[in-house]
């Protein structure tokens, strides 16, 4: 057991024997401060990665003019600038306390909280602690493979393009864990209250809350090109930025307190700009030439509407939180976004498929469990017919995007590992057993904030594009057989 682990084994046992019964009505200013611990380091980390996504976008360039792309140097920041680790920051380069130091807080908030409320928020907080350390290690390990591999070898360039498709996956992996946590936080304030009542400042709450999720909804909608959801949300925050301009507290707030009324006037200046911005991403207005393989949506979302919903543009977000500060301090405050990270390819070089082929060369009977969890077949679809012993498939997120993270097991080898479902399509080359069974199972990492895990897989038979769903919950793994048509 390592020392981390130790700790926290203590902390519990500790709480254990020593956390007292929590009986009343409203988050104490103990429990609220408890719960904002991981705010703060969630929103702390969003900014760690900040850094490091201007990295992975310098490194794709870099790399892209090896293969004949022309590049454009769209940030200025090298390993050679930074700490060894962007998330420790010993020196107070970008953080008043660092991403590292806010996750070592929240071990002590076994003190101030239920203990199945400590232990659902650690787990999440561990998770993204995790991305952190290992978005960390990639931007070393793709610097020194840059600076010390022999470029010309193909096999090297794909080395570097890979780890930057994790890279890709670790900013998935981090939005997902930020609505996980948003949820979980949610819930534990229900639990800690022991109601689901609005408190007493209800009327500044709810518009704060109509606020937070409009534009949190319109961002995600711009990144996922959802023209639907983009008009709908634009609707939305334009309505909730009405009701808390007519708030008749504020002004009674802001007699008191003139900092409220400064936040105030610039909080509905960055949500008309959210608005201006989105309608002229809706428009097709011109994007920076940069851009162009990137795309409009990548343009917009990264560079034009998170710095007016995050803290680094001194956003949305921020400004809602420090007005909570003022007027409810015992209110949970909010999460951040984190930016979205594309891998662009260069015309010379295809992005390889990769093909995998099951460790075990025949499989005689069908698993019923996978790790202590029961795997089941669909009560309808149990099989998949293909044409060949070599098939491409797709997995995507079929229904919402919703916090999902997943695990994808094919003829007992994993071949997605702790996949969240934010991100774009995942393709592979199945190379199935030519006698035996071939089987994929979906597990569930989590359950999102609406159950069960729903994944898509597109694929080909006969010709002909196919679509299979599959789902799963922290209970049961489903299971599909794969079958090549014609064959016993």
């Amino acid at each position: 057991m390592n020392h981390l682990s130790g700790k926290i084994m203590l902390l519990l046992m500790a709480f254990c024997f020593a956390h007292p019964v929590i009986t009343q009505k409203a988050l104490s200013k103990e429990q609220a401060n408890a719960l904002n611990e991981y705010v703060r380091f969630a929103n702390e980390s969003v900014h760690g990665m900040l850094i490091a996504h201007r990295l992975f976008e310098n490194y794709n360039q870099d790399i892209n003019k090896f293969v004949d792309l022309p590049g454009h140097q769209l940030n200025f920041y090298s390993n050679s600038d930074l700490p060894a680790n962007i998330f420790e920051d010993p020196e107070n380069w970008f953080y008043e306390v660092s991403p590292s130091e806010l996750y070592m807080q929240t071990l002590d908030n076994y003190s101030q909280i239920k203990l199945d409320e400590f232990t659902a928020l650690q787990k999440i907080a561990t998770k993204i602690q995790d991305v952190n350390t290992r978005t960390n290690q990639l931007r070393l390990s793709i610097g020194e493979s840059i600076n010390t591999l022999d470029l010309k070898d193909k096999e090297n360039i794909y080395r570097i393009y890979d780890m930057l498709e994790e890279a890709v996956d670790q900013f998935d992996l981090m939005l997902a864990q930020m609505i996980n946590l948003e949820h979980q936080l949610m819930l534990s304030t229900k639990e800690l209250t022991g109601k689901n009542d609005a408190t007493q400042n209800q009327s500044i709450e709810r518009p704060f809350d109509e606020i937070f999720k409009s534009a949190q909804k319109l961002l995600l909608a711009v990144k996922a090109e959802d023209k639907s959801q983009i008009s709908e949300q634009l609707t939305k925050l334009g309505s909730a930025a009405k009701k808390l301009q007519t708030n008749p507290l504020f002004p009674e707030i802001e007699k008191k307190q003139t900092t409220a009324k400064n936040l105030r006037i610039r909080l509905f200046e960055n949500i008309q700009e959210i608005i201006e911005m989105t309608k002229d991403f809706q428009a097709n207005q011109p994007i920076p030439d940069t851009y162009d393989l990137y795309g409009a949506s990548y343009y917009y979302y990264n560079t034009k509407l998170i710095s007016r919903f995050n803290r680094y543009g001194n956003g949305l977000v921020t400004l809602i939180n420090q007005l909570l500060a003022n007027l409810q301090p015992n209110e949970i405050q909010y999460l951040e976004l984190p930016h979205h990270l594309k891998v662009i390819y260069p015309v010379k070089l295809e992005q390889q498929v990769p093909v995998i082929a099951s460790t075990l060369q025949e499989i005689v009977r069908l698993p019923d469990e996978l790790e202590d969890r029961k795997v089941v077949l669909a009560e309808k679809a149990q099989e998949i017919l293909v044409d060949s012993y070599e098939t491409e498939i797709e997995i995507f997120d079929y229904l919402h995007q919703d916090g999902d993270i997943i695990s994808l097991n094919f003829n007992g080898d994993w071949i997605i590992k702790e996949l969240s479902m934010e991100s774009k399509p995942k393709k592979f080359i199945l190379k199935l057993n030519s006698t035996g069974e071939n089987y994929l199972i979906l597990h569930a990492v989590n359950e999102g904030s609406i159950p069960p895990n729903t994944i898509g897989i597109n694929y080909t038979h006969k010709g002909r594009k196919k679509r299979h769903i599959m789902q799963s919950s922290l209970k049961t793994s489903q299971m599909v057989t794969i079958k090549v048509d014609g064959k016993s």
